[in-house]
């Protein structure tokens, strides 16, 4: 399925979101603000007039922060505060993290990379639905993918058809686009992704929680450290739905490998140095994707085997 939408925040004034809606607009991602020092002038000029304009004209939106964070510390502080301008609202699709920032290309790729993660994780630990966006360099050549890709990814490139290769829910293509209802240029975007459903599914970003007796998924571990050769087992306990149509795989090949033993059990051997995400996806007779989760694996030679577990069953 795609979706067509628009991303918007103070540039483009007071949206006449009716005739938005009737120009074919099926989403929108809003600005909610940049930083996070001060609260009052970092929250965008229009962003509750277009939270509210957009929902009273029948269009789900996601919400974004721009990035200046250069530490995991400043990437927290802005979880906090695009939370905090959250909190209370229902987002359909996810809240995105807007990597970009000049001030901050010149941090290594560890460096952005544990920025982006630590805005992610704060998020999720907290209950909402996170997501990257950035531009096609930061993709391929700025950020490690690999580590993030327990997270999706919105893409800005500008041109006929994307040419990033890696897993991209989102995909921004031009920054002129015209839309009735908006004066002056916008950002259009292509949604391949059924956010919706999936955020009432799972009781995301402010959609009520499913009653427990829809289905739960529980796995027994956050993270885990250990090294190559070392072997770990993850408990996985699904209800409500067919632990045949459960989809399990590292997000990274060549670190870790992952063998099946029982309905509930799956065994993790350590391969080669690096960081990988065991991924959980749970599927419905139709095809819809009802949940996912996922096992953060650090790979490291010497490493003493050590993790952190998990008692919150993820609901849908």
């Amino acid at each position: 399925m795609t979706q067509n939408g628009i991303d918007v925040s103070s540039w483009q004034g007071a949206v006449d979101w009716r005739r938005v809606r009737q120009n074919g607009v099926e989403f929108a991602i809003l600005r909610a603000g940049y930083g996070w020092e001060n609260p009052e002038k970092q929250t965008d000029a229009q962003f509750l007039r277009n939270y509210d304009g957009a929902g009273e004209a029948g269009v789900p939106v996601g919400c974004y922060l721009y990035s200046y964070a250069r530490t995991r510390d400043e990437a927290r502080r802005e979880a906090e505060f695009l939370m905090a301008l959250a909190a209370g609202k229902r987002f359909a699709y996810p809240l995105f993290y807007d990597l970009e920032d000049a001030s901050q290309r010149d941090l290594s790729r560890a460096q952005l990379t544990d920025v982006a993660e630590a805005f992610c994780r704060e998020l999720e630990e907290n209950g909402w639905f996170p997501g990257l966006y950035c531009n096609l360099d930061w993709a391929r050549n700025r950020l490690d993918m690999a580590r993030l890709a327990a997270y999706d990814l919105w893409l800005a490139q500008y041109r006929y058809a994307p040419t990033y290769t890696g897993p991209f829910t989102l995909w921004q293509y031009t920054s002129t686009g015209r839309v009735d209802g908006i004066a002056g240029n916008v950002d259009l975007d292509v949604c391949y992704k059924d956010y919706p459903a999936l955020m009432a599914a799972q009781g995301k970003n402010g959609f009520p929680q499913p009653q427990p007796e829809h289905g739960s998924l529980l796995l027994d571990t956050k993270e885990y450290t250990l090294p190559p050769g070392g072997v770990y087992d993850v408990k996985a306990v699904l209800q409500g739905a067919d632990p045949a149509r459960m989809k399990v795989y590292f997000s990274r090949t060549g670190i870790a490998s992952v063998q099946k033993l029982t309905a509930e059990k799956f065994r993790v051997t350590g391969l080669a140095e690096g960081v990988t995400y065991l991924m959980f996806e749970v599927y419905g007779a139709s095809g819809r994707q009802l949940n996912h989760a996922s096992v953060k694996f650090t790979v490291r030679r010497g490493a003493s085997p050590a993790g952190v577990p998990n008692s919150a069953p993820s609901i849908f």
